[in-house]
This record gives C-alpha cells, structure tokens and sequence, in this order.
C-alpha cells in the first residue's frame, strides 16, 4: 500500500536529488525508500519499477526546458530552445546521460517533438527533412552537454586549469608538427561561446533549404506562446 501523503511526484524528485548527489549507479529502490523514509514495497504504488523511475526523471528534465516566450523568426527560436534545453540538462548533470540515451514517448515530451517537427514543417521541409533537423538539434545538444561534462570531470582529475602544466604540455609539442594544437592549448574555451557557436552552424545549415522552399511559407510566423514546462519551438 501507498503511503499516505507520498504520490509520484514526490518520488520522482526525490530520486532526481539522489541522482544528482551520487550518480545513476546509487538509484535503487533500496535506497529511495530510504531517502524517502520508507519501506521499498511503498513506492510500487506510486511506480511501477526502476524502468519507470528512470522515465520519469527523462521527462522531468524535459519539463524543466524553458524558452521564453518571442516574437523573433525561426533561427533565434531554434537558439532559445537549443540553449534552454542546455541549461535543463546542466542543472542535472547526473542525468544527461540518460536524457541522451532513453527515448521517453510520454505526453510531455510528444508535445514538444510535435511541436518542433511542426515549426519545421510550417517553414516547407519535408516530413523526412524536419525529422533530420529535429534530430539533428538534439543530438547536438545532449552530444555537447555530454562533452561539457566529461570535460569538466577531466580537469577535476588533472588537477584543474593549472597554467603551468598546459604550458608544459604545449611546449613539449613539435612547433612544426602541430603549430595549431599549440595555439588551441593557450585558448581558454569558453564553452557556451562554442555551444552557441555550433548551434549557429545547425541554422546556418538549414537556412538554404528553408529558403528553397515556396513563398507562401512565412518563416517569422505571428505567435509563439510561453514555453516552460514544455518547450516549444512554436504552437
């Protein structure tokens, strides 16, 4: 029997928070009764197991996508979602890696493929084209998130930006061989400079093919509505 008081909701954020402190790996239903101050047999009424537990956390960070609201043309739109999608997988870092790799068809998450495909298709892709495009937004940015944080873990075990030992690094390396390696290793990356930076490629990218298509496809469109909780390209 459920316990009085708990629902999914409470169930789910609590898992969220036991993930975010300790890892995927320490997600058991052992140890988020514990959390949560129950016995194990307490939370199947309120999921149905692990596999349900993991799809909601998925659709949790999808729920916490926002993008403001803006009467701006479809490639600022694309950048609001891309960088609103960037900072709901940031703030839990403990699940990109999941959001990356475990397709959640819940209604949440429907709305904003729908939607996204929808923008698409209202500038003259194809079915097939907004499909690439949409998939191609994604794995972008669970791809980049990913690489942000496994960058970050990196320079933690290295012992962090130490000037000294790029410096070492870089000089060890042949000037002739690999003068640009050398230049790259005395750049300090700004990582959201470069998000923004490939998101600007994916535009530019698909900028030619919208263009291509029939005049009567208005690529500013007239409305897009508040977006959080659910993000959207356009409704």
């Amino acid at each position: 029997m459920a316990r009085q008081g708990l629902d999914r909701v409470q169930v789910i954020a609590a898992a969220r928070d036991l993930v975010n402190a300790k890892g995927l790996d320490a997600l058991t239903m052992r140890a988020l009764s514990a959390a949560l101050g129950v016995e194990a047999p307490s939370l199947y009424g309120h999921v149905k197991d692990k596999a349900d537990i993991l799809d909601g956390l998925a659709e949790l960070v999808y729920s916490e996508v926002y993008v403001p609201a803006t009467r701006d043309e479809w490639p600022r739109r694309i950048q609001l979602y891309c960088n609103g999608f960037r900072r709901a997988l940031l703030k839990n870092p403990n699940l990109a890696s999941l959001v990356a790799t475990r397709p959640v068809l819940s209604l949440s998450t429907l709305d904003i493929i729908e939607s996204g495909l929808a923008e698409m298709r209202q500038h003259g892709l194809s079915v097939e084209q907004a499909t690439f495009a949409f998939d191609t937004i994604a794995s972008f940015v669970t791809g980049h998130v990913l690489f942000e944080l496994t960058s970050t873990e990196q320079t933690k075990v290295m012992g962090g930006h130490d000037p000294a030992r790029l410096a070492s690094a870089r000089a060890a390396l042949p000037a002739d061989r690999y003068p640009n390696v050398r230049l790259a290793l005395g750049t300090t990356i700004d990582r959201t400079a470069e998000f923004n930076f490939g998101v600007s490629l994916i535009v530019e990218g698909l900028r030619p093919l919208v263009e291509r298509q029939q005049p009567e496809h208005n690529l500013s469109g007239p409305n897009v509505p508040r977006t959080a909780g659910g993000a959207t390209f356009r409704r």
